[in-house]
C-alpha cells in the first residue's frame, strides 16, 4: 500500500523501508551505517497518511456503478458486497440458495458458517440477471483493437457468480481471485480507483 489510508498501513510501509535500509548497510550500499528510520516516533508516520482517499461509497455512486457495469456477474458483486455478503459467501452462493419470493438468501461462509440474510429487491434483479448470463464481456466492454472476440462463455454451473470457460476449464467455484480481478476491472474502466471489497462491504 504505497498510498496508505491508515496509521497502521503507513507503520507497516516505515518497516518495510527501515528492513531495506538495514540491507543496504549491510551491504555496503550507503556511505554511513545511521538508519534514519529508527530515530522517529511511529506517530511519524501519521503525516504519509492520504486522508483524502476516499473509504466508503454513497449509494448514489453504487447505483452509477451498477448502471455502468455491462455484466451482470459485475454488478452483483458490488451491489451484494454493499448489502452485506462477504466475498466468501458471494463465491459460495448457488442459485438454489436465493429465495425471491421472500428476498432472502442462504449464505455459507468458508470460515464463518452458514447465515441467512434479506436483500433487496435490487439485489435480487441482480442475482436472477447474473444467474442467467451466459457470456461476459471483457473488460466492461472497453475492448482494445486486435481483440479476437470480446466476450468469454461462462462456466455452466450451480454457482451465480461464475468464471469465464478458459484453458483451465475451472467448472465449479470461482477462485477466490475472481472478485478482486472484477472489481479491479470496474475501478480502471469507471473511474472509481478507491473501489475495494472492503470499502464497498464496510460503505452498506
Amino acid at each position: 500500500e504505497l498510498d496508505p489510508i491508515t496509521l497502521g498501513s503507513s507503520r507497516t510501509n516505515g518497516r518495510i523501508i527501515t528492513s531495506y535500509i538495514d540491507w543496504a548497510i549491510k551491504e555496503g550500499y550507503r556511505k554511513n551505517n545511521i538508519n534514519p528510520l529508527k530515530t522517529v516516533q511511529s506517530e511519524w508516520f501519521n503525516q504519509f497518511v492520504n486522508k483524502k482517499r476516499k473509504l466508503f461509497i454513497t449509494d448514489q455512486e453504487l447505483e452509477e456503478i451498477e448502471a455502468h457495469c455491462i455484466n451482470a456477474q459485475d454488478a452483483v458483486i458490488v451491489r451484494a458486497l454493499f448489502e452485506g455478503l462477504t466475498t466468501s459467501e458471494l463465491l459460495n452462493l448457488k442459485k438454489t440458495d436465493v429465495d425471491y419470493e421472500n428476498g432472502i438468501l442462504k449464505l455459507k461462509d468458508d470460515k464463518k458458517g452458514e447465515r441467512t440474510l434479506k436483500v433487496s429487491e435490487q439485489c435480487l434483479k441482480l442475482i436472477r440477471q447474473a444467474s442467467e448470463e451466459i457470456q461476459y464481456y471483457k473488460n466492461n466492454g472497453h475492448i482494445s483493437e486486435g481483440t479476437r472476440r470480446e466476450w468469454t462463455e461462462l462456466v455452466d454451473n450451480e454457482y451465480v457468480l461464475r468464471s469465464s470457460i478458459t484453458r483451465t476449464k475451472k467448472i465449479g467455484r470461482a477462485d477466490e481471485f475472481l472478485i478482486y480481478r472484477r472489481l479491479d476491472t470496474i475501478k480502471k474502466t469507471l473511474g472509481f480507483p478507491y473501489l475495494t471489497s472492503k470499502n464497498i462491504y464496510n460503505s452498506g
